[in-house]
């Protein structure tokens, strides 16, 4: 499964992001209603970290974990870091 992902790391973001109606989208907002601002949460499967885990880490101390080395070399690339 890591190998797939990082396969597809360069364009998995362009594809992710032509999705109408994401249901990510619904499962964030229902994520950041329900725990309070601030808390440490812990994103399994982060990927990239677009969109979820940007979004998260708005109000959230977020942690993300991913198995796919060449999605974390792309968050990387997007933070900076």
């Amino acid at each position: 499964m890591a190998e797939g992902y990082d396969a597809m790391a360069g364009t998995y973001a362009a594809w992710a992001a032509s999705i109408t109606g994401d249901p990510r989208d619904r499962m964030v907002a229902a994520v950041s209603e329900r725990i309070p601002a601030g808390s440490r949460v812990l994103d399994l499967g982060c990927g990239s970290g677009l969109p979820s885990t940007s979004v998260l880490a708005e109000h959230f101390d977020v942690t993300g974990v991913d198995l796919s080395e060449a999605q974390i070399a792309e968050n990387r690339k997007t933070r900076g870091g």
